[in-house]
């Protein structure tokens, strides 16, 4: 009765050393910039993405701070509690991403579309985010003492017990925000 659980495993070992099985993908922070691929938790301060297809990517964890991502493809990537502390994420595309716990004073968003964004507990103070798309976006808890949101789209969005301590709201769109 032994010898099928020894078979089964014997063809077990068989399939995974001859590479039968898909290997599980890890992270490598050595990897190119690329769309759906894995950063999590890696150091990559100063880097230069501009214009890069990043969509679906996961940053979390990650240290992006004074990186240029202008114009960026960052359409529902993961960046939850990374550090863009004085990133450069000019008319970048954010639509549906996750920025929760995000840590970004003074980076600068200027032209980026945000709709239906999560910032929520992101930490944003002196930030800019002049002439941004935010519609339905997700800002709840989040904190913008002196952030920038000139000119900006706020249609919709939701600011439940945000900080917004001395922050810009010159010609803003508010309608619907909560």
């Amino acid at each position: 009765m032994r010898t099928p659980r020894i078979h089964i495993l014997l063809l077990f070992f068989v399939i995974v050393f001859l590479g039968l099985v898909p290997a599980i993908a890890e992270a490598k922070c050595s990897d190119s910039p690329g769309a759906a691929m894995n950063w999590t938790g890696c150091d990559k301060e100063r880097v230069v993405l501009r214009g890069r297809n990043m969509e679906a990517s996961k940053f979390m964890r990650a240290d992006l701070s004074k990186s240029d991502l202008t114009g960026a493809n960052l359409k529902d990537v993961d960046l939850s509690e990374a550090n863009l502390s004085r990133s450069r994420l000019w008319e970048a595309d954010l639509r549906g991403a996750k920025l929760v716990k995000t840590h970004a004073p003074r980076a600068d968003f200027t032209g980026a579309n945000f709709e239906g964004a999560d910032l929520t507990k992101g930490e944003f103070p002196r930030a800019i985010f002049k002439d941004v798309n935010l519609k339905d976006a997700s800002l709840a808890k989040a904190e913008f003492d002196r952030a920038h949101f000139e000119g900006s789209d706020l249609t919709n969005a939701d600011f439940s017990f945000a900080d917004l301590a001395r922050a810009n709201l010159t010609d803003t769109v508010i309608v619907g925000a909560q």
